[in-house]
């Protein structure tokens, strides 16, 4: 079509328009010496940082203080685990157990991961817009919902306070995932984009142990009759 209207002498706005030549790179420099943010990945970043060092660099632009890489890695760490109970590494096994691709079971794991960190950082919006003055009580909905998850809090704050870092919010009634997200915070990732990325990063190890964990087809492994239920004539 395009063709055709330029030999009809027609020209609408994408025609008219000046278009670039080039994509434009935001974080890194492509080439035989790739630089990320400008540091050289192999000859400065791979001596001398660690990779979640090198995934806070890509996601805001700088490298982190010692403090915020430290509290960095206790936030993944508590992060990481993506049971089968929930939807992201379920939907993974049963699409393994469907017969489906690596790269199809990868992408059922990813998509899932993704509208579950979308959900869980939606969720905490409003405590993640607060300032950190402890005296502020979190809101009714974002409190912890067991004393098992007060519990996982207060371990959090200890796994921090033995790395040096001390984040005043976690002193409030909140949930883990409230607490976890306060975290990434401190560390620089305060936009929604940077934390549904970190989630789906620290995640998706496990998403994939569970989903090729069980092979293609044995649905007999599977628990179909649970709840369990039977089938009536109308």
């Amino acid at each position: 079509m395009g063709n055709r209207d330029r030999q009809s002498g027609f020209h609408g706005p994408v025609e008219e328009a000046k278009w670039p030549d080039r994509i434009r790179a935001h974080a890194v420099t492509a080439g035989i010496r790739p630089r990320l943010h400008g540091y050289d990945v192999e000859s400065d970043l791979a001596h001398h940082y660690d990779h979640s060092e090198l995934t806070l660099l890509a996601l805001t632009g700088e490298l982190p203080s010692e403090l915020a890489a430290r509290a960095f890695e206790v936030a993944l760490c508590f992060l990481a685990p993506a049971p089968v109970s929930e939807p992201p590494a379920h939907a993974a096994v049963l699409s393994r157990m469907s017969g489906a691709t690596p790269a199809g079971v990868l992408s059922t794991g990813l998509v899932a991961l993704a509208e579950q960190a979308q959900f869980l950082v939606a969720e905490h919006r409003e405590l993640l817009s607060a300032t950190d003055d402890a005296s502020v009580a979190a809101p009714e909905p974002l409190s912890p919902r067991s004393d098992e998850e007060r519990q996982a809090v207060a371990r959090l704050k200890s796994a921090l306070q033995s790395r040096g870092v001390r984040i005043p919010v976690l002193d409030q009634n909140i949930t883990l995932i409230g607490a976890i997200l306060s975290t990434l915070s401190y560390c620089g990732l305060q936009t929604q984009e940077q934390q549904i990325a970190v989630i789906i990063q620290a995640r998706i190890a496990c998403v994939c142990r569970e989903a090729f964990s069980v092979a293609p087809g044995s649905f007999r492994d599977y628990p179909i009759d649970l709840p369990p239920y039977e089938y009536e004539e109308r």
